[in-house]
């Protein structure tokens, strides 16, 4: 029984609401001149505001004849992050398409056969200019994992207090619906049950099998002031979980960040302190992943001409044999950047350290691959459109020209043995779709093949689906939110 089966059975005369935006208050875009244009354009001010507040959207489902093309419609994906395991690339952006809707939308693409899927969509809204991640499992699966705003109701589509961020994984399979798995809950007034920090998840999570290894960095738990790090372990895919949580308390924590080999052995890249104490520790995981040992530890300041980082500076890979781990520090300082490279080639019993200064901007990597056979490559996609290669992890190197557009803010790389994945994107406020790419590589980036606009539109990522496997967007009128 539910209200729709009396829908329009009222003797009243019903006036339909028209569609309503309000979205362009959000101070982050109101500088964009591509924000104001496309405000203009549909007669709305794009004023700002000193915070964004929810605002109503309802907008009725227009049914139309020929499917729109891109230059029809105004839409964008955005935020995507990206994996690549075994011949197939998953991407997970946050999808906009003209209606207002907040999703994140996971697609699929095999190599072999140059074939796209879509693994369903989720009505959610990732907290803007935060890191997300997206880890693809041997047995299929795909997850995504990052701070988000969620709707309290996926069929209401409510939006959840003003306070709350949450830190959830969101676990998607083929034929299924996705599956929202609640992990950190954060209220930033209360700190019930905790408040953590929500822009800090680069390299946070890792999949191996049904084996999952998450982390975040608290600074209230349960109302009381705190500055640590918790890991959470499932065994089982995400049906449960366990948290540990390291046996020394430190100062100044900073990031940590969570690597893998094929074998589920798990390793922990934390960096802390004050300078000139600034300090990183790399701890590893027994087969069983249920208790971790530090392996190694070093002060970094003076390697690194005596500055401090930010954690998103420290980039971080394990090789599938659990053989090669690297560690690359960074900072950039006017017209040098110094760098800080950590190599071992025996799973860490030992370390190799290599100090370099370099008198331009461009090399300021966000990400690192370590394969089995001592290859390495770092690069900055957000800066550069050059790939740094080495055979001997980083002891010499070489420059590697990326694919043509290898260079955007919105983009995301990974790599898995010597397969290399890379997406980007661009906003787009007028239906000009900038920069939906996908580009990969097969030989550890020597080559790399290009496939243009990855992301179907709306109503094609629908049809890509099995029956009862997505989300299905509610048709009533919703409220959501941007911030």
């Amino acid at each position: 029984m539910s209200w729709k089966d009396d829908k329009n059975l009222g003797p009243w005369k019903f006036s339909e609401q028209p569609d309503r935006w309000g979205y362009l208050n959000n101070p982050r875009w109101t500088k964009d001149p591509k924000a104001v244009d496309f405000a203009s354009k549909v007669g709305l001010s794009a004023g700002p505001t000193a915070r964004h507040t929810p605002c109503g959207h309802w907008h009725k489902k227009k049914e139309t004849a020929v499917q729109p093309s891109y230059d029809d419609i105004s839409h964008w994906w955005w935020q995507p992050c990206i994996d690549v395991y075994e011949n197939t690339i998953a991407i997970i952006p946050q999808w906009y398409e003209g209606e207002a809707t907040d999703s994140i939308v996971c697609l699929v693409y095999d190599i072999p056969s140059a074939t796209w899927k879509s693994y369903g969509e989720y009505r959610i809204q990732v907290v803007y200019g935060s890191p997300q991640e997206c880890r693809i499992s041997s047995d299929g699966s795909v997850y995504h994992f990052g701070s988000v705003y969620k709707y309290e109701d996926q069929v209401s589509g409510d939006p959840v207090l003003e306070n709350n961020i949450y830190l959830p994984i969101i676990k998607f399979v083929e034929g299924k619906d996705p599956e929202y798995i609640n992990l950190w809950e954060g209220n930033y007034d209360t700190g019930i049950p905790c408040a953590f920090y929500d822009y800090e998840y680069t390299d946070a999570i890792d999949v191996i099998g049904s084996r999952i290894v998450c982390a975040a960095r608290l600074k209230k738990e349960n109302g009381d002031s705190v500055n640590k790090h918790q890991v959470k372990i499932s065994q089982d895919a995400g049906a449960s979980f366990t948290t540990w949580e390291f046996p020394n308390t430190l100062s100044g924590v900073q990031y940590l960040k969570v690597k893998m080999d094929s074998n589920g052995i798990c390793y922990l890249l934390r960096l802390f302190g004050s300078a000139p104490d600034n300090e990183f520790e790399v701890w590893k995981s027994n087969s069983g992943c249920t208790d971790f040992t530090k392996i190694y530890n070093r002060v970094y300041y003076g390697d690194l001409n005596n500055h401090t980082i930010d954690g998103m500076d420290a980039v971080f890979d394990v090789s599938e044999n659990g053989n090669n781990i690297t560690i690359f520090l960074h900072y950039k300082d006017g017209s040098n950047v110094y760098q800080a490279i950590y190599y071992s080639t025996n799973a860490g019993s030992s370390f190799n350290v290599i100090t370099r200064t370099h008198n331009y901007l461009d090399f300021y990597p966000s990400r690192i691959g370590v394969s089995d056979g001592n290859e390495s490559f770092v690069v900055h996609p957000g800066y550069s459109d050059i790939m740094y290669y080495s055979t001997d992890l980083y002891a010499t190197y070489s420059e590697i020209i990326g694919p043509d557009g290898f260079s955007n803010y919105y983009a995301d790389i990974a790599r898995h043995n010597r397969q290399i994945a890379y997406t980007e994107c661009g906003e787009s406020f007028d239906g000009d779709p900038d920069y939906q790419n996908l580009l990969y590589s097969e030989d550890f980036g020597q080559t790399w093949t290009t496939i243009n606009s990855p992301a179907p539109l709306y109503d094609d990522i629908e049809a890509l689906v099995p029956t009862g496997s997505v989300t299905e967007l509610p048709e009533e009128p919703q409220v959501w939110r941007l911030e």
